[in-house]
């Protein structure tokens, strides 16, 4: 009676401190999870969750400590502590050592994590390794519509217009947001193709998911993205010169 009593007592402080994180008491949960694992010194849960901690304090060596400890000790929180060692590796401006970390991700799940896939093609798309991209994409048959978008952008920076252009085509969203995203890959595509009249058709659709969307992040991207639209038609004078003044 008294190690289940025990035991459950454990359960419920880790219980307690993902309750503090969801509810964003972060200095609270940092207080009870270092007290945690002082009592608890190789419960790799609470290494875990400190490590999530640290990192969303920036105290990226403090995190990698964590992670690492979590990893060496292989529990049910490895992946995702190889993860999140990846996002240090990133915030430190090492993208390769990232890069390796996704891809240990990826194998151990036998090509099965799609979130992995994914993750790891945009961050190789961002480092302008296209080709390496597409090499991470194809480790999958999965037609999910992230990965197919992100099929779409690597294909479209490779130059090869008419495959990005047959793909896009054949998704289809399921949410505002997606239908979003491809209003802006069907616009990337048509200025790649020099087809003006198809991108300027693609403003007014961006501008309604604005309207729905009116954070100030997203309408700063699409406000601008509407004034490339704009600059590259050289078909609406009058319109470029009220964009600009608007900025």
């Amino acid at each position: 009676m008294g190690k289940k009593n025990s035991e459950k007592k454990r359960i419920n402080r880790l219980n307690h401190v993902r309750k503090l994180i969801d509810a964003k008491y972060y200095k609270r949960a940092i207080y009870e999870i270092t007290n945690y694992i002082a009592d608890y010194p190789e419960d790799t849960t609470g290494h875990y969750l400190y490590g999530k901690l640290l990192l969303r304090s920036n105290k990226l060596q403090s995190a990698r400590r964590e992670f690492q400890y979590v990893i060496e000790h292989q529990d049910e929180n490895e992946i995702k502590a190889l993860m999140l060692l990846a996002s240090v590796a990133r915030l430190e401006g090492d993208p390769d050592e990232a890069i390796g970390y996704y891809k240990k991700v990826i194998e151990d799940s036998n090509n099965e994590d799609i979130y992995a896939i994914n993750v790891l093609a945009h961050l190789q798309r961002k480092e302008k390794r296209y080709e390496d991209a597409l090499e991470t994409l194809s480790l999958t048959d999965s037609t999910a519509y992230e990965l197919q978008i992100e099929r779409i952008k690597n294909l479209s920076l490779l130059g090869r217009i008419t495959e990005a252009y047959e793909m896009l085509q054949e998704i289809t969203p399921r949410t505002r947001e997606e239908e979003r995203q491809m209003a802006i890959n069907k616009g990337r595509i048509a200025k790649e193709q020099k087809d003006y009249a198809t991108e300027i058709l693609t403003i007014n659709s961006i501008s309604f998911y604005v309207c729905e969307m009116p954070d100030i992040a997203s309408y700063q991207v699409e406000f601008e993205y509407k004034g490339n639209l704009y600059y590259f038609s050289h078909t609406n004078k009058e319109e470029l010169i009220n964009h600009q003044s608007s900025l």
